[in-house]
């Protein structure tokens, strides 16, 4: 259906008790299935408007995604540009163009302060992350569109650019996308994206693998006037 910034362009206030925050969230059926085409080879790479880091925690490599309006739970050293994926929201700036958090940079050669990854309103689209999206959309000979209501530009242009090359496109939405250019080589299908998905993997023979929550312990000891300690750090 219409997303929160169509609703919110009409003047539809978005009010939705059943909405999960996003440190509860998981991956669904989507992102698993999304997963499961990565490794076996047949999508090479994927392109998020979503800020809630499902794709990157559902598995996908960081090589093979762009999260073009950034992520809640990725910082960025300024210095080195080391990354760091939390289990909590990063941003702690209230200045909309202000990303620098309280954290530094865990390399004793660096210490660089870290930044959030959110792009807000007002705010230019990581260059690195555009240029791997329109790179991989120039080389596409198919291209997936799911949920998307194709209005939010720059990203909205990555299948267009599938279809300036000779590609196809698939839209995958309840409802219709006219702005989209029409062509031969595209379809709309109305329907949930996982109910869709689903139904891909199971023509392809595949089954849609299930999100596991990996944590890292990071475990050390010291011993202080002949007692031991253990220290335990996620």
């Amino acid at each position: 259906g219409p997303g929160v910034w169509e609703l919110q362009e009409k003047g539809v206030p978005h009010l939705n008790p059943k909405v999960t925050p996003i440190l509860r969230a998981i991956p669904t059926s989507t992102h698993m299935a999304v997963v499961k085409l990565h490794e076996a080879g047949l999508s090479k790479f994927t392109v998020s408007q979503n800020v809630d880091g499902l794709h990157r925690r559902s598995g996908i490599p960081p090589a093979e995604l762009s999260e073009l309006h950034g992520n809640t739970n990725l910082e960025t050293c300024k210095k080195c540009g080391r990354q760091y994926l939390r289990d909590f929201e990063t941003r702690e700036a209230f200045h909309v163009f202000n990303h620098t958090t309280s954290r530094k940079c865990d390399n004793p050669a660096c210490q660089g302060q870290l930044q959030d990854s959110i792009i807000n309103f007002g705010e230019n689209l990581p260059e690195g992350e555009l240029r791997k999206a329109f790179d991989n959309a120039q080389k596409a000979d198919l291209c997936i569109v799911l949920g998307s209501s194709l209005r939010v530009r720059p990203a909205c242009q990555v299948p267009e650019v599938v279809l300036a090359n000779g590609g196809k496109v698939i839209i995958c939405n309840l409802q219709k996308i006219p702005q989209f250019p029409s062509s031969s080589r595209s379809m709309q299908i109305y329907s949930m994206c996982d109910v869709y998905m689903k139904r891909v993997l199971h023509e392809l023979q595949m089954d849609i693998p299930k999100f596991l929550l990996n944590r890292r312990l990071k475990i050390t000891s010291e011993t202080t006037k002949g007692m031991g300690y253990i220290h335990c750090k996620n």
